[in-house]
């Protein structure tokens, strides 16, 4: 479940028409996957590029989120 805060950031970047995009490293994606899991998701990110990918497919965090 994403959290109010996500749910309030995303309300107030897609009120200004902003867009938000991620580069993440030490977070494993968890920024990205929670704004992803928005209903406002289309209208505000524009995607995330995750770096140490290695770290990333141990994530279990990362494939908690994926609806495989």
């Amino acid at each position: 479940m994403t959290s109010e805060i996500i749910i309030q950031c995303s309300e107030a970047i897609a009120a200004k028409s902003w867009n938000i995009a991620f580069a993440e490293s030490a977070s494993g994606g968890e920024l990205s996957a929670e704004f992803s899991l928005t209903p406002l998701l289309g209208k505000i990110l524009r995607g995330a590029v995750l770096s140490g990918m290695k770290f990333l497919l141990k994530s279990r965090y990362f494939w908690s989120r994926m609806n495989l």
